[in-house]
């Protein structure tokens, strides 16, 4: 038997509907603020004061760079310390074939950046 439902009852349990997806909505996004953030946004302020304290901007010229700071010398430095080292290295880079320069010595690929050191050319 099938009973009959006024327009009323049917506005009534839209109404209801739309009144717990509001809710679940309202939770989720309580949560989101209440709990994700915070615990993000802490995260994210502990990594930008470790690396002001880790690059030493207390006593030098730092930038910010991303989620935290760089020294203002830091590609100098870099291209000094590249420069030290390239004739060490540098040579069993360009030895290497393309396996090995693409795989074994991904973390030296900068030694493209010094052909004088090919001893194949």
């Amino acid at each position: 038997m099938t009973k009959k439902v006024d327009s009323a009852t049917k506005a009534g349990n839209a109404f209801g509907e739309l009144l717990s997806d509001l809710l679940a909505i309202a939770l989720f996004g309580a949560l989101v603020y209440y709990i994700a953030l915070p615990v993000l946004g802490s995260f994210i302020g502990f990594h930008m004061k470790m690396s002001y304290y880790r690059e030493g901007c207390g006593y030098s010229q730092c930038v910010r760079k991303g989620f935290g700071y760089e020294r203002a010398d830091a590609a100098q430095k870099l291209k000094e310390s590249r420069d030290r080292v390239a004739a060490s290295l540098c040579p069993t880079y360009h030895q290497a074939g393309a396996w090995g320069q693409w795989v074994v010595h991904r973390n030296i690929s900068w030694c493209e950046a010094y052909p004088q050191y090919d001893v194949k050319k």
